[in-house]
């Protein structure tokens, strides 16, 4: 009976509204839209925002994860427990049951993120541990609580760590897995490993496949939602130089000229490098001509790296022809191309073999000579040469 008072009339109880309830009601609207003026003012000063900070601490345990009892772990403690797992794996025998490996994965109290089964891979790929990382995907595998938003990310780190460790063969099983998901479906940076990977193995046909694998996807993702991603890739300069790298490796020199005719088809410019890989391409088959050819077109086209000059030193090398090995040892330096130790010691070997021992041990001194570990080697093979009376030992 807030607004109503209760009156006696003739023996019973009436409710009348009287004058004065309607002034109090009167107030009570005028005070209501003065609270609410108020409160537009104070928002409009800025000073609502305190009010936001005061409501968040009284949300449930599901919508914040700030309140307390929730606080958050420091990332260096993170990368602390990670780094111990890591080591951990690394260390423990590899033949070890799967009961056993999965008790030690439970009990490092890790959760197992994106980013930090990234770092374990990361961590077991720098200690060569290529076994592990596989053995890690694995378990996460039939691991029904660990929830990933980019496994294909996980995917691709592996197959880098394998690739790294030189087995194809593992790299090149993971990738098919990857092509069976399309979760996992490999992206440009996938194939880029992969193709590293099996041109420094020489697996032509495997690459070849690669490569057809990229310009025509599997036609089961061709439908439904998912399958409106356009999965259709072509090459690019890193996987074409890695078709050369297989050329090398398999004195294969009519795949070189394939390679230059596809990157023109599809107006890919050819790098320095990927001249250089096709001047060792050309070096590896003994056909010294086109090797001087190829240099020709990059001297036109751009500067000469110090792996096209390593190169041009090899041949002039093979064919006998120091005097023009050391000039273009001297162009380079000239240009103000830092050249690598290998190309000083292919130079000093020349020397050597046409007599010139002096001069070969006379590079130890040289400023362009940086790294001493391999010149080291020269000052040996430099005394190996005389001794046997300027008779190559390779």
């Amino acid at each position: 009976m807030s607004s109503c008072y209760v009156n006696k009339m003739n023996g019973g109880l009436v409710r009348n509204r009287s004058q004065a309830d309607k002034i109090t009601d009167k107030r009570y609207v005028q005070k209501n839209r003065l609270s609410k003026r108020s409160d537009q003012a104070f928002l409009e000063r800025g000073y609502g925002e305190d009010f936001e900070v005061e409501r968040a601490a009284f949300k449930s345990f599901e919508q914040s994860n700030d309140v307390i009892g929730k606080t958050k772990v420091p990332m260096w403690k993170i990368e602390e427990k990670i780094q111990k797992l890591g080591n951990w794996l690394n260390g423990a025998d590899i033949d070890m049951p799967e009961w056993m490996f999965s008790k030690a994965m439970r009990s490092a109290r890790v959760k197992y993120t994106d980013h930090s089964v990234l770092r374990i891979i990361q961590i077991l790929g720098k200690l060569g541990n290529w076994r592990r990382v596989l053995q890690v995907i694995e378990w996460l595998n039939i691991r029904e609580r660990y929830k990933s938003n980019r496994l294909s990310h996980v995917y691709t780190t592996a197959l880098h760590v394998l690739g790294k460790a030189k087995r194809p063969v593992e790299a090149l099983n993971l990738f098919h897995a990857m092509q069976q998901e399309m979760c996992l479906y490999p992206d440009l940076v996938a194939y880029r490993s992969i193709a590293v990977t099996l041109g420094q193995a020489g697996y032509m046909k495997e690459l070849f496949d690669v490569i057809d694998s990229m310009r025509s996807p599997p036609k089961k993702f061709k439908s439904g939602a998912l399958g409106k991603r356009d999965l259709g890739l072509e090459p690019d300069i890193v996987v074409y130089n890695t078709v050369l790298n297989a050329c090398v490796r398999r004195k294969q020199w009519e795949g070189a000229f394939w390679v230059l005719q596809q990157m023109k088809e599809k107006d890919v410019q050819p790098s320095t490098a990927t001249y250089g890989l096709v001047m060792e391409v050309m070096l590896a088959c003994g056909k010294y001509n086109l090797v001087h050819e190829f240099f020709k077109k990059v001297q036109k086209s751009s500067i000469p790296n110090a792996l096209v000059y390593k190169v041009l030193v090899n041949t002039f090398w093979r064919e006998g022809k120091t005097e023009e090995a050391v000039l273009a040892v001297k162009d380079m330096e000239r240009r103000g191309i830092v050249g690598s130790a290998a190309l000083y010691y292919d130079l000093a070997r020349c020397l050597c073999t046409s007599g010139r021992c002096q001069e070969a041990l006379d590079l130890l001194n040289d400023p362009h000579a940086l790294n001493g570990v391999l010149l080291i080697r020269v000052y040996e093979h430099g005394e190996l040469y005389h001794c046997k009376k300027q008779k190559s030992v390779y």
